[in-house]
């Protein structure tokens, strides 16, 4: 009995980790990240006495991070750093 318990109970973990994490009925649905709906914010944006740069722009250029590699070897969407 206790084999058939530890046998259902596998199952039922890897049924129950196929299941994709389900949103509160109050959270809109959208198509992309586009159709994000802002919440709250706090305080006010920061200003710069320079061009502001997206971390992956800031990467390369400091030559910190390689976008190139990290796609041959695991695809779109990730980055390996250099130099650690």
């Amino acid at each position: 009995l206790d084999n058939r318990i530890r046998e259902v109970e596998t199952k039922l973990r890897d049924a129950a980790l196929m299941l994709p994490n389900m949103c509160d009925a109050s959270v809109p649905v959208g198509a992309d990240e586009d159709e994000n709906v802002e919440q709250r914010k706090w305080g006010e944006p920061r200003q710069f006495n320079f061009d502001v740069q997206a971390h992956w722009d800031l990467g390369e250029s400091l030559d910190i991070l390689d976008f190139n590699r990290a796609g041959k070897m695991s695809g779109a969407r990730f980055t390996v750093y250099k130099g650690l």
